[in-house]
């Protein structure tokens, strides 16, 4: 409303890097501190699949993620959330073609699956890590870490877990040793995974 019709302006634009001392990283003698700090995370999932069909229905997710001292925990949780589903939807739907001289053919949203609500676990935690004792980094402002893109590979334990799936579905068909399940764990991929000798 109000400041659409006044024509003022409500975003701002800023930029910040981290001070040189904090990373001093040599390119070419590779030593150094890469970045100011590091955000680390581990993620579970377990799902079932459909052995004839390849379906696979994402049953539970346990996330924990390290993201110093939160400064909104709800908001840091929701980004965690929306990356795990991202890096979800990545490895085990969103399967992009290309044509033979490597051009996109699936253009958009229409033309391949994302995840929907649907497809979120009915039972999906996410836990922060707290220490009894706060720890101050002056490295991190409030001593709060970014945590926008790091969740998004928590998807990857989708992927594993089909891949689990898949080998003991493998196995009570006799077929042992090392196999190849491409992603994305598409339907398709998985019946191929599953019956591929």
């Amino acid at each position: 409303g109000l400041a659409y019709a006044g024509r003022v302006g409500l975003s701002v634009t800023s930029y910040y890097t981290s001070p040189a001392e904090w990373t001093q990283y040599s390119l070419d003698k590779k030593e150094g501190n890469r970045w100011a700090y590091f955000v680390n995370g581990a993620s579970s999932s377990v799902v079932e699949i459909d052995v004839l069909t390849g379906e696979h229905k994402l049953l539970k997710t346990e996330i924990v993620m390290d993201v110093g001292e939160s400064i909104n925990p709800a908001i840091d949780v929701a980004q965690i959330e929306g990356a795990f589903v991202q890096g979800y939807g990545y490895l085990a739907m969103e399967n992009t073609q290309f044509s033979e001289e490597g051009k996109l053919v699936s253009r958009g949203h229409d033309s391949y699956t994302i995840p929907t609500i649907a497809d979120i676990p009915p039972v999906f935690n996410v836990t922060l890590l707290r220490r009894e004792k706060p720890a101050e980094n002056r490295r991190l402002l409030y001593s709060s870490k970014g945590v926008g893109e790091p969740p998004f590979m928590s998807g990857v334990s989708v992927f594993f877990a089909v891949k689990t799936a898949v080998q003991a579905a493998r196995e009570d068909r006799g077929f042992r040793g090392t196999f190849k399940l491409a992603t994305p764990s598409t339907p398709e991929n998985v019946v191929q995974a599953i019956n591929s000798s």
